[in-house]
């Protein structure tokens, strides 16, 4: 992981954070999974709904 600080006017600073894709789509995974236990679905068992389901319902809360 890379951590650059810019110094911008006054007390101000600005970060840019690289972090490599595969860590990144590693916790993505584990976000998705961690909802797909919480969630339940209308047709499916807490649980047991398919992935693509909860990917195409949840990926906005899960990427914030």
């Amino acid at each position: 992981m890379k951590v650059q600080v810019k110094e911008l006017d006054g007390l101000f600073r600005e970060l840019e954070v690289q972090i490599p894709s595969d860590r990144f789509n590693q916790e993505l995974e584990k976000e998705y999974e961690e909802v797909r236990r919480k969630v339940t679905l209308k047709g499916f068992r807490r649980g047991k709904a398919p992935m693509n389901i909860i990917k195409s319902s949840y990926a906005d809360s899960v990427r914030e």
